[in-house]
């Protein structure tokens, strides 16, 4: 039994020491390949670019949703002044309809009242 557990430190040791040697030999790769680190670099602008690509297209989404906004507010803005202009022409046409109207009745007043003069001060004659 001791034999035995004997065995297994020993192979875990090995496995351990295969490890560490391993990991040395991929970071002594890592440091002195030129490749490697040239992958490394071009990975990390690419990153960057992709970083940059998101932020332009963020930011062309923002003006585009800007110029939705103010063309909004435009087409509002504008059938407001339309409403407005329709509105002032259509008081000044119940300006003249009531003018009329007035300066008619005005005028068959007149006319009515010059009647019953004529009538009354012929009536007395």
């Amino acid at each position: 039994m001791i034999k035995k557990d004997e065995e297994i430190m020993k192979e875990i040791q090995r496995i351990q020491t295969d490890r560490l040697r391993n990991e040395k030999l991929r970071q002594s790769i890592r440091e002195n390949s030129v490749e490697l680190r040239d992958l490394e670099q071009k990975l990390n602008y690419a990153y960057m670019n992709k970083e940059r690509a998101l932020q332009i297209t963020e930011k062309q989404l923002l003006l585009k949703q800007e110029k939705v906004c103010r063309l909004a507010l435009i087409a509002h803005y504008s059938r407001a002044c339309f409403i407005q202009r329709n509105y002032f022409i259509n008081i000044g046409k119940l300006r003249c309809i009531f003018s009329c109207y007035f300066e008619n009745n005005f005028i068959n007043h007149c006319l009515f009242f010059k009647e019953l003069f004529i009538f009354l001060f012929s009536a007395r004659a």
